[in-house]
């Protein structure tokens, strides 16, 4: 039977490879980039190293604090993202590993018994184990998942800073919105159509409102819709979506307003990938001929001077 150690070198082997190939593709990087591939190649060494020892849980929850950390510095452009979901990815295969070893190794334990003991009872819970001592096969999903990852288009042409730059590709994690609409909204539309001139504003605080918002936005050109606030449950923040008059005004508000600071915190622009079907009257702006008139349509009669 194979020994709990075999697969362990054989993963040990397979993401490392993987993790050297993102290292060559990511040559010229910031801080943030070298410091999240070094600490994920120190814990891929520390697991490995320890054959994946009872040790490994607390070094992979360390990996997942380590990606929240660095987060924030790495969303303002489309290869940092990919980084970081190449990271996630990266850490929930090497915590799939563990449990798969663990598995093994309580399947090699049920064996030793059952050689040993041919007297005893039928083992009726756990890993079934047959009478040659063999495991059942089941695939060691684990590298698949990896290699499946890396080969996305978007990964793999995020990955490339030169490539990203001439024609970034953004993936937007899946937000879910504040419940106004009974969970019905949002509906997304990734048509050209629907996404032309629409922005994603993050690092918003709750606080701010839509004449705050508004008065940040128009100061590169005509916001023809806004959607705010949207709330991320999974991060537990706030973000807008916005709509330019066109992809041109877009990219110019992308570049001139990431980094501006609203309520003391830096907001991040990225290019929309989706719009938002359902409309809330409250959440649309009307433009007109002169940007810093403005109407918001608001229940609340809120309105930009």
């Amino acid at each position: 039977m194979t020994s709990a150690a075999d697969p362990a070198l054989s993963f040990k082997q397979n993401l490392q490879s993987s993790l050297s190939i993102i290292q060559k593709n990511t040559r010229d990087v910031s801080s943030p980039w070298e410091y999240l591939l070094n600490r994920m190649g120190a814990v891929l060494g520390a697991v490995v190293e320890t054959n994946f020892g009872s040790a490994s849980h607390s070094r992979i929850t360390d990996l997942y604090r380590t990606i929240a950390d660095v987060t924030s510095s790495l969303v303002d452009s489309s290869s940092s993202i990919a980084l970081l979901h190449f990271a996630r990815a990266f850490t929930v295969v090497l915590e799939e590993s563990l449990r798969q070893l663990h598995q093994l190794r309580s399947c090699s334990t049920a064996v030793a018994r059952a050689e040993s003991s041919v007297t005893s009872p039928p083992h009726t819970s756990g890993p079934t184990v047959s009478s040659t001592g063999t495991v059942p096969p089941r695939a060691v999903t684990s590298w698949t998942e990896l290699t499946s990852t890396m080969s996305c288009p978007v990964v793999q042409q995020n990955l490339k800073p030169a490539a990203a730059a001439t024609s970034p590709v953004y993936r937007t994690p899946p937000h879910t919105a504040a419940a106004t609409n009974a969970g019905a909204y949002p509906r997304r539309d990734y048509s050209p159509d629907a996404t032309k001139g629409a922005v994603v504003v993050l690092g918003l605080p709750a606080s701010t409102t839509r004449p705050q918002l508004i008065t940040l936005l128009c100061r590169i050109g005509t916001v023809i819709e806004l959607r705010w606030p949207i709330f991320d449950s999974s991060k537990g923040n706030h973000f807008a979506v916005c709509k330019y008059e066109s992809d041109e005004v877009a990219n110019r508000a992308k570049l001139v307003l990431t980094g501006e600071r609203l309520h003391g915190n830096r907001v991040f622009l990225l290019r929309a990938t989706y719009w938002m079907k359902d409309e809330d009257p409250n959440l649309v702006m009307r433009p007109s001929e002169e940007k810093e008139e403005i109407e918001v349509i608001d229940s609340d009669d809120d309105s930009v001077d």
